[in-house]
């Protein structure tokens, strides 16, 4: 069987930048964040540093939470640039998230049944939104989740599953997610710097970005060529010293493929042991 080829047909970003891919990308190049300082947000014991996205600017709408709205404004926006036909038996949506509803495990949420916090049942929703009658692909695996749900996605097309595939990843956060991050002693109480030999850890964010991946090559289209997924089983969160999973990723990811000829590479990296080495992929 012949080998497809699969493209990005459409793009989209909901994030505290903007409400679309083009609002996303000037933003960044003019060297916005949107990082805020809270202070008794959520009523929570301790400030905190994050980019939220004002709730004021998504629609809201009682039937779903305010992680599937950003979902499905997302997906409705790269779908319509896309003109595919969401509900079609040959469009899959596969969704990447590593907390989905896990917001509504705090107390006092009643709005909602108990088992909408299941990452399943929050794709089904999405999925049926659209009216699309497949079941809905969920990748969970911590921070390349993202990375992991491409290549899924991509697998898929490839071997002629289906036409299309929407492909969303999306994390919000809430009282629950932000004092576990506190509880770990993991957030910067100022601007984070990544790289300074003085950092003080992270800052929280939350967005919701689509793909439409296709299997019909047009001029221009960005081509997603290779991607891999090797996990050393070393440790449940800890990779082995050598990395050997990140180096049969990105050893098989980038085979003899010319170094002028890459575009993007995605690795995702940890020298002290907290997140497993395990994948790679460019497109």
């Amino acid at each position: 069987m012949e080998e497809k080829m699969v493209v990005k047909i459409s793009d989209n970003i909901v994030s505290p930048l903007g409400l679309t891919s083009e609002e996303n990308y000037s933003a960044v190049k003019a060297g916005q964040s949107r990082l805020s300082r809270y202070e008794g947000k959520w009523n929570l014991p301790e400030p905190f540093v994050a980019s939220l996205i004002d709730r004021e600017k998504i629609q809201v709408d009682g039937h779903y939470t305010f992680f599937e709205q950003i979902v499905i404004k997302s997906a409705s926006t790269a779908i319509a640039e896309a003109g595919i036909d969401p509900a079609s038996p040959r469009v899959i949506f596969v969704l990447s998230t590593t907390k989905g509803n896990v917001y509504l495990l705090d107390n006092g949420i009643t709005d909602f049944p108990d088992e909408r916090v299941l990452l399943g049942v929050t794709a089904d929703v999405v999925a049926r939104h659209f009216g699309n009658p497949n079941k809905p692909v969920v990748v969970s695996n911590a921070c390349i989740s993202g990375v992991c749900t491409q290549i899924v996605a991509m697998r898929l097309l490839e071997r002629g599953a289906y036409d299309y595939a929407v492909v969303v990843g999306a994390d919000m956060q809430s009282p629950f997610i932000v004092s576990g991050f506190q509880s770990f002693k993991a957030l910067s109480p100022e601007q984070c710097k990544p790289f300074d030999a003085s950092r003080r850890g992270l800052n929280l964010g939350e967005a919701a970005a689509t793909m439409v991946l296709g299997t019909k090559e047009t001029d221009g289209c960005w081509k997603l060529v290779r991607g891999a997924i090797r996990n050393d089983a070393n440790h449940i969160s800890g990779p082995s010293r050598v990395g050997e999973g990140s180096y049969r990723a990105l050893k098989y990811v980038l085979g003899d493929c010319p170094a002028d000829e890459i575009a993007f590479v995605n690795a995702h990296e940890r020298r002290d042991g907290i997140h497993s080495r395990r994948t790679g992929w460019f497109a």
